[in-house]
């Protein structure tokens, strides 16, 4: 399997995406700014962790959780995820409480990760990175955006919605509390023949392109994928887009 990243810095100082590559007792590659392509052994483990923005020491948290993630055996079920995450989240706060004299005690990060084996895709959510997967030539999105202008159009509230700001997220990882963790969306999926790629963002790149384009540009046939994922960014950029950017791309 071969996994292709792109992030980059959005208008921040320093970028608060932070992506984890783990594969088959491969050394984990846990990393912030970067372009890469990586091969990764079944079973795999690969996350997207957004610092949240606006809460000092986003980049710390983001690093935080992916180094925890990193140490841990994953789990053979999804349901044994959320134990894990609540518990890494308990450490980060912690950390937070103590490192730099608690400078940073309401750092948070959002969390996206996939568990891949040769039969399944297991995978554990909170915030709004997103996972999806490339079913055939459609995208088919895998995790919900735990954000206040989801959850309004969920509940039927469409003009609320349409003033509600998108990136407002109602759950994450740290923030100083761990009643901030309010919702760890978990599963597992069986790996067919019609699945083509896994695909993993952070709002700033799923918030400023279109499905449409996605699709077009993931099913290409004369282009690498790492320039598959250069488009998408460029996309972003030309459509407003000033946040850091993160895609990851692991074809089966």
């Amino acid at each position: 399997m071969i996994v292709t990243c792109i992030s980059v810095t959005g208008n921040h100082e320093h970028c608060e995406d932070c992506t984890l590559v783990a594969g088959n007792g491969a050394d984990p590659v846990v990393i912030h700014e970067h372009s890469s392509e990586m091969n990764a052994a079944f079973p795999a483990l690969l996350a997207v962790a957004d610092g949240v923005g606006g809460l000092p020491g986003g980049r710390r948290a983001s690093e935080f959780v992916l180094n925890e993630l990193s140490s841990r055996r994953p789990p053979e079920t999804h349901e044994a995820w959320e134990g894990i995450i609540r518990d890494i989240n308990a450490k980060l706060i912690t950390h937070a409480e103590t490192a730099d004299e608690g400078r940073y005690a309401a750092m948070a990060t959002t969390l996206s990760l996939v568990h891949l084996t040769e039969n399944s895709l297991i995978y554990a959510h909170t915030g709004n990175t997103r996972i999806q997967i490339l079913n055939g030539i459609y995208l088919r999105r895998v995790t919900d955006d735990q954000t206040m202008y989801q959850w309004l159009l969920d509940t039927g509230n469409i003009e609320a919605a349409e003033k509600a700001p998108k990136n407002e997220i109602y759950s994450c990882m740290g923030a100083g509390n761990a009643s901030n963790l309010k919702r760890i969306q978990t599963g597992t999926i069986p790996i067919t023949d019609s699945q083509k790629a896994v695909i993993i963002t952070s709002d700033g790149i799923h918030e400023y392109t279109d499905t449409d384009f996605l699709e077009d540009t993931l099913n290409r046939t004369d282009i690498s994928t790492m320039k598959k994922a250069e488009l998408i960014i460029e996309e972003a950029l030309r459509n407003g887009s000033e946040d850091d950017m993160t895609i990851m791309i692991a074809e089966f």
